[in-house]
């Protein structure tokens, strides 16, 4: 019941055709930024097994040993096998609340898990307003869809993933408007960073190739030429990721 007051709030926020655009925008926001945090007191991590034990174990190693697994232990231990930047992150952010206490918990994870939703959250709005601007019913479907709200408070890589997933796509798109070469370059660095968090980003990657072959061959030669150096620039900092 209490999840339906903040979804009712972002309703309102649609609805009300007094409020500019960019008011409702903001007021669907933080309405689900509400929904989050009441869905993050009401659950605890472990609630949802998603190969849970695989990660807090990955995480806790780090934590303990200060160092990533080394391959003859990835070979002994499959669960390690997943690429360790995740995992690295949650295992810095205890390490640094363990300056302040020291009573370990994998609860004490939950901003951070938030604060990576809400950054996927951000940038599905951008790239909502970049494809189908003034469109405040589909900035509200994400917002309370489920899915959304539910990997706000799941341990798993695949939370990380979609942030760096979403930025890269925001980017490309905004490249692929005026092919500017910084636009390019974020998208390789969040794919290339996507690759340290797990393997199946390469999809994405294959994707942005065949669009850029596509924009290659049908503009001219000089302009095809800088899309060339520009996507082997994107290439090369992606390579950068392969763990």
């Amino acid at each position: 019941m209490s999840y339906i007051i903040p979804c009712l709030i972002g309703l309102f926020f649609v609805l009300c055709n007094k409020l500019s655009y960019k008011k409702s925008i903001i007021g669907i926001f933080i309405s689900g930024i509400i929904a989050r945090i009441i869905f993050l007191i009401k659950t605890t991590i472990y609630d949802y097994d998603f190969d849970l034990s695989t990660h807090l174990e990955y995480i806790k190693y780090i934590f303990d040993n200060n160092k990533i697994p080394t391959t003859k232990l990835i070979e002994q231990n499959y669960s390690f096998y997943h690429p360790p930047l995740f995992h690295i992150i949650c295992a810095i952010w205890l390490k640094i609340r363990s300056l302040f206490t020291s009573n370990f918990n994998f609860e004490s994870l939950t901003p951070l898990l938030l604060i990576i939703n809400l950054i996927t959250l951000f940038f599905i709005y951008k790239i909502i307003i970049e494809l189908i601007p003034n469109n405040k019913w589909a900035l509200f479907v994400v917002t309370f869809i489920p899915p959304s709200i539910f990997f706000s408070h799941i341990i798993n890589n695949d939370i990380l993933l979609f942030m760096f997933v979403f930025i890269a796509i925001y980017y490309f798109i905004k490249w692929q408007k005026n092919y500017d070469t910084k636009y390019i370059i974020i998208t390789g660095i969040c794919c290339s960073l996507a690759m340290m968090t797990k393997y199946s980003i390469i999809i994405l990657v294959a994707a942005f190739g065949l669009v850029g072959m596509y924009l290659i061959y049908k503009n001219n030669s000089k302009k095809a030429i800088l899309l060339f150096k520009q996507f082997c620039i994107f290439l090369v900092i992606f390579a950068t990721g392969f763990w």
